[in-house]
């Protein structure tokens, strides 16, 4: 008696030597794009140092829910972790005083007027006792230049518009910022200055 499953693997022999195989896959050959390189725009890497920037300065705060805070009242601005950010007595009433007058702006400075950096000026002969200088250009030039503001150290802008044009504020803690603009004085969350054209950050000096 035949085995049956010798049977099966004879039959199966004989039916797969008539089956050709496929060749083999040739190698690829097609050769391989290189990506180029882009180009980035001028005015978007200043962006990305800038978004860097503020984000060193936000988190190096720890900042809470901010917001565009207007007219400096109460000497609290801004929030961490749900407590707000004290401003220093002297600086809180000498701000407080300068915004009392109802001043205009008026690059000017005649009666009843002032401009960022003659309010700057007027703020800290108060406060300090010392005068930074009255011009943004001596402001500049008088200071320290750092990288991370404590509250009273100034903040420069430069306007991409205006090469001449130069601006400047006093950087209150929490990611905030008092400066005297032709709206009047406001404190606003500097983030949010920053990315509103045409205000370019230069950076940061201290006059301790």
């Amino acid at each position: 008696m035949a085995n049956p499953v010798l049977s099966l693997l004879n039959s199966a022999k004989q039916q797969s030597s008539g089956l050709k195989l496929a060749p083999p896959p040739k190698a690829f050959t097609q050769p391989i794009v290189q990506p180029q390189a882009r180009t980035v725009p001028d005015d978007l890497k200043q962006q990305i140092v800038q978004d860097y920037y503020v984000k060193a300065l936000m988190n190096s705060n720890v900042p809470g829910n901010l917001s565009n805070y207007g007219p400096f009242s109460d000497g609290l601005v801004g929030t961490s972790e749900g407590v707000p950010a004290v401003v220093p007595p002297n600086l809180s009433s000498a701000i407080s005083d300068l915004e009392s007058r109802k001043l205009k702006y008026s690059q000017d400075r005649g009666p009843g007027c002032t401009d960022c950096s003659a309010a700057v000026d007027t703020i800290y002969r108060k406060a300090y006792g010392k005068s930074p200088g009255i011009t943004t250009r001596d402001q500049r030039a008088k200071g320290k230049w750092i990288t991370n503001p404590s509250v009273g150290d100034l903040i420069h802008f430069d306007n991409t518009k205006d090469k001449d044009s130069r601006h400047v504020g006093i950087y209150l803690g929490d990611g905030n910022m008092w400066h005297f603009s032709v709206n009047g004085p406001q404190t606003v969350k500097l983030s949010d200055y920053i990315v509103t054209a045409p205000n370019k950050l230069v950076g940061y000096t201290t006059y301790r």
